[in-house]
């Protein structure tokens, strides 16, 4: 909790799921399921072994490439602004009770799935003034909220998908 993130450059050389850019992660243990499987059985997180990483700040950094550009896993009440993340399937995802963050003012570019991926209990975001632009995207939103998210507010933020891409 509470750490400073800013000013990186981070290049990442593969997609694979284990590739990340900046990864903030409190700690989640649904064990011996995963995030979705407990979901699937309890339909919310309550009662989910848990404890928050908060107040962190992910500023001007720069990440090229891995599956996440940044990932926020039970962050709660940080800042991810002014960040430019791009060549990721995902340029950033808050999931696992990822609450009360505030995501404004990044550029993201060239994901291959969603751009902006909140899931599994994430609530009470914003996600403001962001820039988006892709032509590599398909099957899914650029702005995504699902599994349990809720109270999410997407504001002003700018998509732009030129070529062949491919959305829901």
């Amino acid at each position: 909790s509470g750490n400073l993130i800013e000013g990186n450059v981070i290049e990442r050389g593969t997609a694979d799921v284990d590739q990340f850019g900046i990864r903030v992660s409190g700690w989640f243990d649904p064990s011996p399921q995963t995030a979705a499987e407990w979901w699937a059985t309890h339909h919310d997180m309550a009662g989910a072994p848990f404890a928050p990483a908060v107040g962190n700040v992910i500023r001007r950094n720069r990440i090229v490439g891995g599956y996440y550009g940044i990932a926020l896993w039970s962050a709660q009440e940080s800042v991810i602004e002014g960040n430019f993340s791009t060549f990721n399937v995902r340029n950033l995802s808050a999931q696992n009770r990822s609450d009360r963050n505030q995501i404004r003012n990044n550029r993201f570019s060239e994901s291959i799935s969603s751009s902006v991926h909140l899931a599994y209990g994430s609530c009470d975001n914003l996600i403001e003034g962001n820039s988006i632009r892709t032509t590599r995207s398909t099957g899914e939103g650029l702005l995504q909220a699902y599994v349990g998210s809720s109270r999410n507010r997407f504001v002003c933020n700018r998509t732009d998908c030129p070529g062949p891409s491919v959305g829901s």
